[in-house]
């Protein structure tokens, strides 16, 4: 892989590239070029200015994802829902369905690990489809019911915390 290209100096050689060539276009190639030289076989230059954005913009979004990889690799896969049966959604593996077509979803998730949890919540009404127009998108929301259970732990600090108040009771008592 070549070097990744920088901006070291990059816009003050585009600029004399583009005083010579007269060409934005052209000129940032050529900057793109000195700065990865194993690409410069492969760079076109009829290239149009929405070639150099769009490729701008897919460097943007790679350095994005970079700084977010390990926050997206915290998350674990629990599992997903889907409203009513197999015919509604198909036999798509891992979709487990709440068996009531009836436009609500319902699923619990039980046996889960103490900690944090995010829910994403999407999807498409395809019955709709027909009946709404190209700009308009049916409303999504969830309602979420989050049954605590407090670890062991708790309960033992707890015991012990209301032993040691009573002993404390005592003996001034």
């Amino acid at each position: 892989q070549d070097a990744e290209p920088t901006l070291d100096g990059g816009l003050a050689k585009a600029a004399a590239y583009e005083k010579q060539m007269r060409h934005d276009v052209f000129a940032h190639l050529h900057t793109y070029g000195d700065a990865a030289p194993l690409a410069r076989p492969i760079l076109h230059l009829g290239a149009t200015s929405a070639f150099v954005t769009d490729n701008t913009d897919l460097m943007l979004m790679r350095d994005s994802l970079d700084l977010i990889a390990a926050r997206l690799a915290s998350f674990t896969y629990i599992g997903h829902v889907a409203d009513g049966t197999s015919a509604n959604f198909g036999n798509a593996a891992g979709i487990v369905g709440d068996g009531t077509a009836d436009g609500f979803v319902t699923a619990t998730f039980s046996g889960l690990a103490a900690g944090d949890y995010s829910l994403f919540v999407g999807g498409a009404n395809y019955a709709l489809q027909a009946t709404e127009g190209p700009t308009t998108f049916p409303t999504y929301g969830a309602n979420v019911t989050v049954g605590l259970v407090p670890e062991p732990s708790t309960g033992f600090f707890l015991l012990g915390g209301a032993a040691l108040l009573a002993l404390l009771r005592r003996r001034k008592g």
